[in-house]
């Protein structure tokens, strides 16, 4: 609501750079996500994210319907749902892509530390099998233990990771708008409700 508020009143651009904007913001808090997250932790993230794609969404279907010719535009609102459903698919499967390989990147660095002769795992696994015991079973308990943290961090960090891409895509979005033009003078036009008739400025 805010969003539609705001296009009768200011330029398109400056809509899709608020959501941009706060994209990029949520992107950047999300970020610093660790194991001790919980969902109260999320909130300031989701609210930025939805707000964000919300405004920016919008905006560019605004922006874009008028900009395009108005004999065709049964077309160009067929072209934004299939946009806006591809988009999404897209999106999900880069995201899904990511996050494995990121996962298994860092995976792969967190357990490139640790060897038989390490000190640190040693330590590890005698304090576990304090816990465990100190039997053959309770040395494999304490491993496993030990490769579950190690994949919770592994997970922890490629999601931290996805909200970085997030962000550089963000960033990179509001490159892109400062080459943009401005609205043609029509009935998208914020000042058309004001003035109906085009004036030179237009």
């Amino acid at each position: 609501m805010l969003a539609i508020f705001l296009l009768r009143r200011i330029d398109a651009r400056l809509c899709i750079m608020m959501g941009l904007t706060a994209i990029a913001v949520g992107a950047f808090l999300g970020s610093h996500v660790t194991a001790a997250w919980g969902p109260w932790n999320f909130l300031p993230v989701v609210l930025l994210q939805t707000a964000g794609q919300s405004f920016a969404f919008l905006a560019t279907i605004v922006y874009s319907i008028a900009n395009s010719d108005p004999k065709r535009s049964t077309a160009v609102s067929a072209y934004i749902q299939v946009i806006r459903l591809g988009s999404a698919e897209l999106a999900q499967s880069l995201m899904n892509t990511w996050l494995r390989q990121r996962e298994q990147y860092n995976s792969n660095i967190l357990t490139g530390l640790i060897s038989n002769s390490s000190e640190a795992l040693h330590q590890q696994t005698n304090k576990l099998q304090e816990v465990f015991g100190a039997s053959h079973r309770g040395n494999l308990d304490a491993l496993a233990a030990i490769a579950a943290r190690v994949r919770a961090q592994a997970t922890v960090l490629a999601y931290s990771d996805i909200f970085i891409l997030s962000l550089c895509f963000a960033l990179a979005a509001l490159c892109l708008l400062a080459f943009l033009g401005s609205m043609p003078f029509g009935p998208l036009h914020p000042r058309f409700a004001k003035n109906p008739r085009p004036t030179v400025t237009d």
